[in-house]
C-alpha cells in the first residue's frame, strides 16, 4: 500500500495482559497459584509506521491496566505485559468484514487446545 507523508495506516496488534491476585488488598503478598491467567487482545490503531503503531498500542494497552477487589476479597491487578505482534492492514478504512488479524500455521504446529479440538471435527483437516 502506497502512502503519502500525511497518511496514517491501520495496524492491528496482539498485546498481552497478566492477572495478579493478592491475598489481602492492603498487602502485596501474592496468592500462590499454579498458573497465571493471561489475556491476549487484538487492538486496532492508526499510525504512519510500525514504530509509531507500537507506541500507540502500548499507550492504549496501559490505559486498560486495572485493579479491583474480587468476591473473595482479594486484590486483582491486570497488568500490561507487551506487544507480541503487529500487522499492517491492507485497508484504508476499517469497518464490517475487514480482516484485522491473520495468522497462518501448519496443522502440525498447532498448540492452541481450542484450535486442536476444532480441527478434529473438520474432515479436510484430518
Amino acid at each position: 500500500m502506497k502512502k503519502t507523508s500525511v497518511d496514517r495506516l491501520w495496524f492491528s496488534g496482539r498485546v498481552l495482559f497478566a492477572s495478579s491476585h493478592f491475598k489481602e488488598k492492603d498487602s502485596l503478598k501474592f496468592k500462590q497459584s499454579s498458573d497465571v491467567l493471561i489475556e491476549e487482545s487484538i487492538i486496532l490503531v492508526r499510525s504512519e509506521d510500525e514504530d509509531g503503531a507500537k507506541k500507540e498500542l502500548e499507550r492504549v494497552a496501559k490505559k486498560h491496566e486495572i485493579s479491583y477487589e474480587n468476591n473473595e476479597g482479594e486484590l486483582v491487578r491486570w497488568c500490561y505485559l507487551g506487544v507480541v505482534e503487529i500487522q499492517e492492514l491492507d485497508e484504508e478504512e476499517v469497518g464490517e468484514g475487514v480482516f484485522v488479524f491473520t495468522r497462518m500455521f501448519w496443522k502440525s504446529d498447532v498448540s492452541d487446545k481450542g484450535v486442536v479440538e476444532f480441527l478434529k471435527n473438520i474432515p479436510l483437516a484430518q
